[in-house]
């Protein structure tokens, strides 16, 4: 296994070693910039998620101002198509509900 050393300068106050997975490299990176790295990829994530549900017409990522949009939509489609339950009192609606 290689390993590589980098001179990182001494206002470098913590570091990370990175083993790659099927691969013989471990690389020491700023914990900082590690960090950076996975923010980055957890957007990239985020994104991802939010143009599969686009192309094929998935419900978006929940909370997002995407989903409010898609949920009121579909409410309102489900209104307009009957599929709603009325209640005459609260007491029924909770029965319902305990159901």
């Amino acid at each position: 296994m290689a390993y590589h050393n980098f001179n990182l300068g001494s206002s470098l106050e913590a570091l990370v070693m990175v083993k790659f997975r099927d691969m013989a490299q471990i690389i020491t990176v700023p914990v900082k910039t590690f960090e950076k790295i996975l923010s980055r990829l957890d957007q990239l994530t985020r994104e991802i998620h939010d143009v599969k549900m686009k192309l094929f017409e998935g419900e978006p990522r929940y909370g997002s101002d995407e989903w409010w949009e898609w949920s009121d939509k579909k409410a309102l489609e489900d209104i307009k198509a009957g599929r709603v339950t009325k209640f005459d009192s609260v007491d029924e609606a909770i029965k319902w509900l305990n159901s």
